[in-house]
């Protein structure tokens, strides 16, 4: 499954532009607000695993 995660994080980006006051829920538990996919797809690296850990470990700054 691995590859899946990056495409998502796209969509999921590409979505929270145009709607920043969303959020995408993951039935793992994990909520991720418009900062946290910023944080991540903004990586040098995006972090192929990021669906499967917690948005805190993505805060900004």
């Amino acid at each position: 499954m691995i590859g899946i995660e990056l495409t998502i994080l796209e969509i999921v980006h590409r979505y929270m532009e145009e709607y920043p006051n969303s959020a995408f829920y993951v039935d793992n538990g994990y909520t991720f607000r418009k900062h946290h996919i910023d944080a991540i797809y903004n990586m040098l690296e995006p972090d192929v695993g990021w669906i499967y850990k917690s948005p805190d470990m993505y805060k900004k700054g």
